[in-house]
């Protein structure tokens, strides 16, 4: 997680720091996964140590609840069912919906930065190669995280932050006066990352006071919350700037 002590309103600072997601490496999957099996109940069970108190947990569970339920009085929708989704514990994967994604200009953005040029070299390479001809079909696929946040403040900030997304293109040549236009036959999307907490990161968060990952940890220890991993539903890319046709020299 990623904080800024200076943020301007109460609200933006409690959902800034409660909402955000950390990527992992770019192109890399999760270095673990909530899916196994672990010792963690999957309902509250005994709580109570010298650092661990029933007082201390339900004070955070108070916290998560009341951040819950805040988002939502917001109009957020994808934030609050995420951390929701933490809160009830079952560590099962959550599938976002398409739409939470696929109009999102800064995606469009990103993909044309960072995603298609990298298919234009993958096209460029086979070729050369003479692994496919110019007119075949060219099958390729693609993965990162890297520098991709949606913009501050909305709700997919809150609800995911950094992300991974998976691309899968098909790219075709076709005839035109002499030359070969490269088209990008279909562009596929889906996003992956994990829901879970730093160890050793805080926040004074105004309204609910210092707030820790650890202490969210805490809580997930006591079976009150569990990390699980994201995916959603594909979505087909139709911006016209990303799908534009191309050539390569030579072909």
């Amino acid at each position: 997680m990623h904080f800024n002590s200076e943020r301007a309103t109460k609200v933006t600072d409690i959902f800034d720091w409660v909402f955000r997601r950390t990527p992992g490496p770019a192109g890399q999957p999760p270095s673990s996964s909530p899916s196994v099996p672990s010792n963690v109940p999957q309902t509250p069970g005994p709580v109570g140590s010298a650092s661990e108190s029933k007082v201390l947990l339900q004070q955070s569970l108070d916290k998560v609840d009341a951040m819950i339920a805040k988002g939502r009085n917001m109009g957020l929708v994808y934030a609050p069912d995420n951390l929701q989704h933490w809160r009830n514990g079952s560590g099962k994967l959550k599938t976002m919906p398409a739409i939470a994604f696929s109009n999102q200009s800064f995606l469009n953005a990103w993909l044309k930065a960072n995603v298609r040029p990298r298919f234009l070299e993958g096209t460029e390479n086979r070729l050369k190669a003479g692994a496919v001809k110019k007119l075949d079909p060219i099958n390729m696929h693609f993965e990162s995280a890297k520098d991709l946040y949606p913009a501050f403040g909305t709700d997919l900030f809150f609800a995911i932050g950094g992300f991974t997304i998976h691309s899968e293109v098909v790219v075709q040549g076709e005839d035109a006066g002499g030359a070969t236009i490269f088209q990008f036959k279909s562009w596929k999307c889906f996003i992956k990352d994990e829901y879970n907490w730093d160890p050793g990161k805080a926040t004074y968060i105004p309204g609910f006071g210092a707030v820790t990952d650890d202490e969210l940890r805490a809580l997930e220890k006591a079976g009150y919350g569990k990390s699980y991993l994201i995916t959603s539903e594909p979505w087909e890319v139709t911006d016209s700037g990303t799908l534009q046709e191309f050539s390569i020299s030579g072909f």
